[in-house]
């Protein structure tokens, strides 16, 4: 057989093992692939629905999701103001929301014209091993108006360089992003295969060595969580902090627009990291001074709440709120968002 005729065979095989592919598994690798992006889901909850209403968004991580009966405390807020006070509440929150995301979703946020927004500053979200981590799977939301300013702004530190940024625009055409979501989802999906774990070289270990390998494991694990919390916990915030100058610039877009911000510094569960060894009442005074003055120079309002709660109002060591916590979050906040709405009239 001549080369070309070879490579033509080869061509014609590629091309319709991708379309049997495609046929065969479509639906369930983009499914798949989605998942894989899951902050993109976001994009989809920037929407109002009563546009004769003052809006008010709060930006969040899982702290202020609901995993209670009563819900959140953004919930617990808009139900009481909303029962005198016309108004609409937009909660966009997702498990390790951090302030690269809430940067790139800001500019659809300010052009549903909020009468106020109210973004969550976890202490924990700003430790800087968090921008190695951080998703990019947002970045085609940055307007390409954003782009020049974008430059100026920590993205290196999240290894997403500016021809990512460019490049992430193609995401918004609906094609390419189904195209990304499918072959993510394809290779997912392989993997799930005792052969595709070999081909990937990820490979699966028998059953057997699975259990040894895992008993020897889980006490380590387990060690590394606990040492994570404390540091997450116990770090001081500077002002070249990456994350903390991404909310800065999230805050000063905002303020540009015209629109309030104010950013929440979620409080502690003191006691706990007490009794672990992980809390410093002075360093993390400091840290929060240092995110107030960053808030303060771009436009916004900062809470310091750090010391507000006690130990028996949240749910778990890592700042998610019980019942009485959402309570007290509840106290606080309701007057400062009354107030918001009715200068905002």
């Amino acid at each position: 057989m001549r080369p070309l005729t070879t490579l033509a065979f080869a061509l014609a095989v590629l091309v319709a093992s991708a379309w049997a592919a495609a046929t065969l598994l479509g639906a369930k690798a983009v499914s798949e692939g989605a998942r894989a992006y899951r902050h993109r889901g976001l994009l989809g909850q920037v929407r109002r629905t009563h546009t004769d209403r003052p809006l008010v968004v709060w930006l969040g991580d899982s702290t202020i999701m609901a995993n209670l009966e009563g819900g959140p405390y953004p919930d617990v807020v808009s139900r009481a103001i909303g029962a005198d006070t016309p108004m609409e509440s937009l909660v966009i929150a997702t498990q390790g929301l951090t302030f690269y995301q809430t940067y790139f979703l800001m500019r659809d946020v300010l052009e549903l014209q909020p009468a106020l927004v109210v973004a969550v500053a976890n202490v924990r979200s700003l430790h800087p091993s968090v921008a190695i981590d951080v998703r990019s799977d947002l970045a085609s939301a940055l307007h390409p108006r954003d782009l020049p300013a974008a430059m100026q702004l920590p993205f290196a530190e999240a290894g997403i360089s500016l021809a990512r940024l460019v490049l992430y625009q193609g995401l918004r055409c609906e094609a390419v992003e189904r195209a990304l979501y499918f072959f993510t989802g394809l290779r997912a999906l392989a993997r799930d295969t005792w052969w595709g774990r070999w081909v990937l070289l990820d490979p699966v270990l028998p059953a057997p060595l699975q259990r040894v390998v895992l008993a020897q494991t889980m006490g380590s694990r387990q060690d590394a969580v606990t040492a994570y919390w404390f540091r997450a916990f116990s770090f001081e915030v500077v002002p070249a902090n990456p994350i903390l100058r991404m909310m800065a610039a999230t805050v000063r877009m905002a303020s540009h627009a015209g629109v309030p911000v104010i950013v929440v510094g979620n409080p502690l569960p003191r006691g706990m990291l007490r009794d672990g060894g992980g809390y410093d009442e002075p360093r993390t005074a400091r840290s929060y001074a240092v995110i107030r003055d960053a808030v303060h120079a771009a436009g916004g309002t900062f809470l310091d709440l750090h010391a507000s709660l006690e130990d028996a109002d949240f749910s778990d060591r890592w700042g998610h709120l019980g019942v009485t916590g959402v309570q007290r979050m509840t106290v606080i906040l309701e007057p400062l968002v009354r107030a918001a709405l009715a200068s905002s009239r």
